[in-house]
Parts: structure tokens; sequence; C-alpha cells
């Protein structure tokens, strides 16, 4: 990421039984770019498109079309195309 982006927003994918704050430090001491940690994936992509400019690209990376966060050992619904139609309002 650090090679390619300005700024990055470090959120959850699938935290499993790990603990998201850890992930979260373990990967951001690798970043040489700025940024911000959002561990609720849903406000992190809501973040990163709201401080995005029209010359920017948002990359969410991570969870691909996967349609689930698993957490703890439960698979709650999630899906990012959802949540980015939803905030750009796209049916």
């Amino acid at each position: 990421v650090s090679e390619y982006a300005d700024f990055a927003v470090l959120t959850n994918d699938n935290p499993r039984y790990e603990d998201p704050k850890l992930i979260a430090k373990d990967v951001a001491e690798r970043l040489t770019c700025k940024y911000k940690v959002v561990l609720n994936r849903s406000q992190a992509t809501e973040f990163a498109l709201s401080i995005a400019t029209a010359v920017d690209t948002v990359a969410i990376l991570g969870k691909g079309a996967e349609e689930y966060q698993e957490i703890k050992g439960k698979k709650f619904p999630y899906s990012d195309v959802d949540v980015v139609r939803n905030l750009l309002r796209i049916e």
C-alpha cells in the first residue's frame, strides 16, 4: 500500500479470533505513508470516500466478493459493494 498510496485507512477484514487493534498496529508499523485506523469497516469506507477528491482513487482491499465478516467464530453479513452503493446512493 505504501508504495502507491499517499494515505491509507486501516480497518478490519476477517479478524476471526485475533485482536483487531493488534492487527492494525502490526500493519501500521510497516506503512511508510500517512494513515488512520478505523476498525469498523463500514465507517472506514465512509471515511475514505469522504476525504477523497475528484483526482483520487479509493481502493477497498481485503474482502473481495466475500459477503460476510468473520469475527470470533461467527459470520456476519457484510458486503463492501453494498456499503459503497449505499454511501454513494447507487442502486
